[in-house]
Protein backbone atom coordinates (compact mmCIF):
# COMPACT_ATOMS: atom_id res chain seq x y z
CA UNK A 1 0.00 0.00 0.00
CA UNK A 2 1.97 3.49 -0.79
CA UNK A 3 2.32 6.07 1.14
CA UNK A 4 -0.39 8.86 1.76
CA UNK A 5 0.66 11.88 -0.21
CA UNK A 6 2.11 14.53 2.27
CA UNK A 7 2.32 18.01 0.63
CA UNK A 8 4.17 19.96 3.18
CA UNK A 9 6.78 17.29 3.28
CA UNK A 10 7.44 17.08 -0.23
CA UNK A 11 7.49 21.51 -0.10
CA UNK A 12 10.32 20.91 2.44
CA UNK A 13 12.31 18.54 0.56
CA UNK A 14 12.18 20.66 -2.57
CA UNK A 15 12.52 23.88 -0.68
CA UNK A 16 15.72 21.75 1.00
CA UNK A 17 16.85 20.94 -2.42
CA UNK A 18 16.46 24.71 -4.12
CA UNK A 19 18.43 25.98 -1.20
CA UNK A 20 21.60 23.92 -1.48
CA UNK A 21 21.45 24.82 -5.30
CA UNK A 22 21.58 27.89 -4.31
CA UNK A 23 24.60 27.50 -2.28
CA UNK A 24 26.48 25.38 -4.96
CA UNK A 25 25.56 27.98 -7.36
CA UNK A 26 27.32 30.55 -5.18
CA UNK A 27 30.28 28.48 -4.21
CA UNK A 28 30.68 27.76 -8.07
CA UNK A 29 30.80 31.48 -8.85
CA UNK A 30 33.00 32.21 -6.20
CA UNK A 31 35.08 29.31 -7.51
CA UNK A 32 34.70 31.00 -10.65
CA UNK A 33 36.10 34.09 -10.00
CA UNK A 34 39.32 32.91 -7.92
CA UNK A 35 40.19 30.79 -10.98
CA UNK A 36 40.20 34.13 -13.28
CA UNK A 37 42.01 36.16 -10.55
CA UNK A 38 44.50 33.48 -11.09
CA UNK A 39 44.52 33.95 -14.76
CA UNK A 40 44.75 37.88 -14.45
CA UNK A 41 47.85 37.15 -12.04
CA UNK A 42 49.40 34.54 -14.29
CA UNK A 43 49.01 36.64 -17.27
CA UNK A 44 50.32 39.85 -15.76
CA UNK A 45 53.57 38.05 -16.36
CA UNK A 46 53.66 36.90 -19.70
CA UNK A 47 55.89 37.77 -22.32
CA UNK A 48 54.94 39.21 -26.13
CA UNK A 49 58.69 38.24 -27.37
CA UNK A 50 58.73 34.85 -26.02
CA UNK A 51 60.19 33.31 -28.87
CA UNK A 52 57.02 32.02 -31.01
CA UNK A 53 57.47 33.07 -35.02
CA UNK A 54 52.92 33.09 -35.33
CA UNK A 55 53.00 35.83 -32.61
CA UNK A 56 55.14 37.93 -34.03
CA UNK A 57 53.04 37.48 -37.13
CA UNK A 58 49.75 38.27 -35.31
CA UNK A 59 52.08 41.61 -33.65
CA UNK A 60 53.47 42.71 -36.64
CA UNK A 61 49.26 42.31 -38.61
CA UNK A 62 48.41 44.40 -35.54
CA UNK A 63 50.91 46.99 -36.05
CA UNK A 64 50.00 47.25 -39.51
CA UNK A 65 46.13 48.25 -38.55
CA UNK A 66 47.51 50.87 -36.45
CA UNK A 67 49.71 52.40 -38.73
CA UNK A 68 47.28 52.46 -41.68
CA UNK A 69 44.04 51.64 -40.61
CA UNK A 70 42.30 49.72 -42.56
CA UNK A 71 44.43 49.76 -45.35
CA UNK A 72 46.89 47.38 -42.79
CA UNK A 73 45.09 44.21 -44.40
CA UNK A 74 47.85 44.04 -46.76
CA UNK A 75 50.49 42.29 -44.94
CA UNK A 76 53.54 43.40 -47.95
CA UNK A 77 56.81 42.46 -46.43
CA UNK A 78 57.87 45.82 -48.01
CA UNK A 79 55.59 47.83 -46.05
CA UNK A 80 58.16 47.10 -42.88
CA UNK A 81 60.08 49.73 -43.67
CA UNK A 82 59.78 51.04 -40.04
CA UNK A 83 61.76 47.65 -39.83
CA UNK A 84 58.91 46.92 -36.67
CA UNK A 85 59.24 43.13 -37.94
CA UNK A 86 62.71 43.01 -38.05
CA UNK A 87 63.77 44.31 -34.89
CA UNK A 88 60.76 41.54 -33.40
CA UNK A 89 62.84 38.74 -34.81
CA UNK A 90 66.32 40.07 -33.66
CA UNK A 91 64.62 39.74 -29.90
CA UNK A 92 64.08 36.12 -30.66
CA UNK A 93 67.19 35.57 -31.75
CA UNK A 94 66.55 36.41 -35.84
CA UNK A 95 68.54 38.66 -37.43
CA UNK A 96 67.18 39.21 -41.10
CA UNK A 97 69.19 41.87 -41.74
CA UNK A 98 66.37 43.05 -43.88
CA UNK A 99 66.34 40.40 -46.28
CA UNK A 100 62.85 40.38 -47.01
CA UNK A 101 62.72 36.66 -48.57
CA UNK A 102 63.82 35.37 -45.17
CA UNK A 103 60.75 36.75 -43.23
CA UNK A 104 59.56 34.04 -41.40
CA UNK A 105 55.82 33.39 -41.26
CA UNK A 106 54.86 34.86 -44.87
CA UNK A 107 54.71 33.23 -47.84
CA UNK A 108 55.66 34.40 -51.48
CA UNK A 109 52.69 34.92 -53.56
CA UNK A 110 53.73 35.27 -57.73
CA UNK A 111 50.21 36.90 -58.66
CA UNK A 112 50.83 40.04 -56.45
CA UNK A 113 54.64 39.70 -55.92
CA UNK A 114 54.37 40.28 -52.45
CA UNK A 115 56.16 38.51 -49.51
CA UNK A 116 52.91 38.29 -47.13
CA UNK A 117 51.55 36.67 -43.57
CA UNK A 118 49.89 33.58 -43.64
CA UNK A 119 47.51 33.91 -41.31
CA UNK A 120 43.84 35.67 -41.45
CA UNK A 121 43.42 39.35 -40.19
CA UNK A 122 40.96 39.02 -36.81
CA UNK A 123 43.80 38.69 -33.98
CA UNK A 124 45.77 40.94 -35.68
CA UNK A 125 42.73 43.75 -35.85
CA UNK A 126 41.72 43.06 -32.20
CA UNK A 127 44.97 43.31 -30.79
CA UNK A 128 45.39 46.49 -32.62
CA UNK A 129 43.06 48.14 -30.05
CA UNK A 130 45.34 47.76 -27.71
CA UNK A 131 48.55 49.81 -26.88
CA UNK A 132 52.08 48.81 -28.63
CA UNK A 133 54.06 46.32 -26.12
CA UNK A 134 51.13 45.66 -24.00
CA UNK A 135 48.66 44.03 -26.34
CA UNK A 136 48.58 40.09 -25.40
CA UNK A 137 47.61 40.46 -21.77
CA UNK A 138 44.14 42.51 -21.84
CA UNK A 139 43.82 41.07 -24.77
CA UNK A 140 43.37 37.08 -23.00
CA UNK A 141 42.05 38.78 -20.03
CA UNK A 142 39.19 40.01 -21.56
CA UNK A 143 39.15 36.85 -23.79
CA UNK A 144 39.17 35.41 -20.52
CA UNK A 145 36.46 37.38 -19.14
CA UNK A 146 34.12 36.87 -21.71
CA UNK A 147 34.08 32.75 -20.78
CA UNK A 148 33.60 33.65 -17.19
CA UNK A 149 30.49 35.67 -17.98
CA UNK A 150 28.99 32.79 -20.15
CA UNK A 151 30.26 30.41 -17.14
CA UNK A 152 28.41 32.61 -15.19
CA UNK A 153 25.30 32.59 -17.13
CA UNK A 154 25.44 28.48 -17.53
CA UNK A 155 25.56 27.68 -14.19
CA UNK A 156 23.08 30.59 -13.47
CA UNK A 157 20.82 28.37 -15.28
CA UNK A 158 21.29 24.88 -13.69
CA UNK A 159 17.60 23.34 -12.13
CA UNK A 160 18.91 20.06 -10.35
CA UNK A 161 22.12 19.03 -9.06
CA UNK A 162 23.22 17.32 -11.31
CA UNK A 163 22.92 19.33 -14.17
CA UNK A 164 24.77 22.01 -11.41
CA UNK A 165 27.60 19.59 -11.36
CA UNK A 166 28.06 19.50 -15.44
CA UNK A 167 27.78 22.99 -15.65
CA UNK A 168 29.96 23.93 -12.78
CA UNK A 169 32.75 21.68 -13.85
CA UNK A 170 32.63 22.82 -17.62
CA UNK A 171 32.30 26.58 -16.65
CA UNK A 172 35.69 25.98 -14.32
CA UNK A 173 37.54 24.24 -17.10
CA UNK A 174 36.52 26.66 -19.71
CA UNK A 175 38.35 29.06 -17.41
CA UNK A 176 41.21 27.50 -16.71
CA UNK A 177 41.66 26.43 -20.75
CA UNK A 178 42.07 30.46 -21.54
CA UNK A 179 45.66 29.82 -19.92
CA UNK A 180 46.33 26.06 -21.27
CA UNK A 181 45.62 25.34 -24.18
CA UNK A 182 44.84 29.04 -25.58
CA UNK A 183 48.58 30.29 -24.49
CA UNK A 184 49.76 28.38 -27.39
CA UNK A 185 48.40 30.62 -30.05
CA UNK A 186 47.28 34.10 -29.79
CA UNK A 187 44.53 32.66 -31.83
CA UNK A 188 43.06 30.44 -29.55
CA UNK A 189 41.81 32.73 -27.00
CA UNK A 190 39.23 34.87 -29.17
CA UNK A 191 37.97 31.49 -31.17
CA UNK A 192 37.10 29.84 -27.26
CA UNK A 193 35.32 33.04 -26.32
CA UNK A 194 33.30 33.72 -30.03
CA UNK A 195 32.55 29.31 -29.22
CA UNK A 196 31.82 30.38 -25.52
CA UNK A 197 28.78 33.00 -26.95
CA UNK A 198 28.00 30.55 -29.68
CA UNK A 199 27.61 27.74 -27.44
CA UNK A 200 24.98 30.11 -25.42
CA UNK A 201 22.81 30.95 -28.54
CA UNK A 202 23.15 27.39 -29.89
CA UNK A 203 21.04 26.28 -26.24
CA UNK A 204 18.86 29.42 -26.85
CA UNK A 205 18.26 28.54 -30.64
CA UNK A 206 16.73 24.64 -29.52
CA UNK A 207 14.46 26.19 -26.98
CA UNK A 208 12.81 29.11 -28.81
CA UNK A 209 9.42 28.16 -30.31
CA UNK A 210 9.17 31.27 -32.38
CA UNK A 211 10.23 30.71 -35.97
CA UNK A 212 11.45 34.47 -36.53
CA UNK A 213 13.52 34.48 -33.55
CA UNK A 214 15.14 31.10 -34.52
CA UNK A 215 16.30 32.32 -38.08
CA UNK A 216 17.77 35.31 -36.23
CA UNK A 217 19.62 33.00 -34.08
CA UNK A 218 20.45 30.79 -36.74
CA UNK A 219 22.03 34.07 -38.54
CA UNK A 220 23.70 35.09 -35.56
CA UNK A 221 25.48 32.03 -34.64
CA UNK A 222 26.43 31.47 -38.44
CA UNK A 223 27.86 35.33 -38.09
CA UNK A 224 30.12 34.45 -35.44
CA UNK A 225 31.81 31.35 -36.56
CA UNK A 226 32.08 33.08 -39.90
CA UNK A 227 34.20 35.83 -37.82
CA UNK A 228 35.77 32.83 -35.81
CA UNK A 229 37.38 32.29 -38.84
CA UNK A 230 38.84 35.23 -39.50
CA UNK A 231 40.78 34.16 -36.24
CA UNK A 232 41.69 30.57 -37.18
CA UNK A 233 41.03 29.28 -40.68
CA UNK A 234 40.52 26.02 -38.69
CA UNK A 235 37.40 27.12 -37.24
CA UNK A 236 36.03 26.07 -40.40
CA UNK A 237 35.36 23.05 -39.02
CA UNK A 238 33.24 24.27 -36.09
CA UNK A 239 31.11 25.68 -38.64
CA UNK A 240 30.90 22.33 -40.30
CA UNK A 241 29.78 20.57 -37.23
CA UNK A 242 26.35 22.85 -37.43
CA UNK A 243 25.89 21.69 -41.51
CA UNK A 244 26.17 18.01 -40.79
CA UNK A 245 23.80 19.09 -37.84
CA UNK A 246 21.26 21.05 -39.62
CA UNK A 247 21.65 18.15 -42.50
CA UNK A 248 20.68 15.17 -40.80
CA UNK A 249 17.83 17.23 -38.67
CA UNK A 250 16.28 17.86 -42.29
CA UNK A 251 16.58 14.27 -43.35
CA UNK A 252 15.23 13.20 -40.26
CA UNK A 253 11.86 15.69 -39.73
CA UNK A 254 12.02 17.27 -43.69
CA UNK A 255 10.48 20.53 -42.12
CA UNK A 256 11.28 22.92 -45.16
CA UNK A 257 11.92 25.71 -42.21
CA UNK A 258 14.85 23.73 -41.56
CA UNK A 259 16.36 24.51 -44.56
CA UNK A 260 15.49 28.19 -44.04
CA UNK A 261 17.17 28.39 -41.09
CA UNK A 262 20.15 26.54 -42.61
CA UNK A 263 20.46 29.07 -45.27
CA UNK A 264 20.55 32.19 -42.90
CA UNK A 265 22.93 29.99 -40.98
CA UNK A 266 25.30 29.59 -44.07
CA UNK A 267 24.61 32.88 -45.78
CA UNK A 268 25.46 34.81 -42.52
CA UNK A 269 28.75 32.36 -42.31
CA UNK A 270 30.30 33.90 -45.09
CA UNK A 271 29.14 37.43 -44.53
CA UNK A 272 31.37 36.85 -41.52
CA UNK A 273 34.22 35.45 -43.47
CA UNK A 274 34.34 38.36 -45.82
CA UNK A 275 37.93 40.26 -44.01
CA UNK A 276 39.45 36.92 -44.77
CA UNK A 277 38.24 36.72 -48.02
CA UNK A 278 39.26 40.25 -48.85
CA UNK A 279 42.53 39.89 -47.38
CA UNK A 280 43.27 37.01 -49.58
CA UNK A 281 42.65 39.12 -52.63
CA UNK A 282 44.65 42.26 -51.41
CA UNK A 283 47.81 39.76 -50.37
CA UNK A 284 47.67 36.61 -52.58
CA UNK A 285 45.38 38.12 -55.54
CA UNK A 286 42.54 35.25 -55.04
CA UNK A 287 40.06 35.21 -52.24
CA UNK A 288 40.52 31.48 -51.62
CA UNK A 289 44.41 30.51 -51.55
CA UNK A 290 46.04 27.38 -49.85
CA UNK A 291 49.31 29.00 -49.03
CA UNK A 292 47.44 31.66 -46.80
CA UNK A 293 44.63 29.89 -45.52
CA UNK A 294 46.89 27.98 -42.91
CA UNK A 295 47.48 30.35 -40.23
Amino acid sequence: MSEPENPAYEASIAASSKGLISYFKVASWAIFIFVLANNALLMSHWSERRGVWDDLGYLRQAHLFQRFGVDGIDTDARRDDDHFYVEALKDIGLDEKGDFKKFVSHNFMAVTNKLVLQSPPGVGFLLAFFPEGFQVVPFYFICSVVVFIFAIFVVGLAQTLSALAVCAAFGWASIIFMINPAKASYSIAPTLAVCAVAGWLTALFFSERSPRRRLMQAALIGFLLGLSVNLRIANLFLASGYCAGFLIWFLKLRRPSILVEASFFASSLVIGMIPTLVSNAINAGIPIKNDVLCG
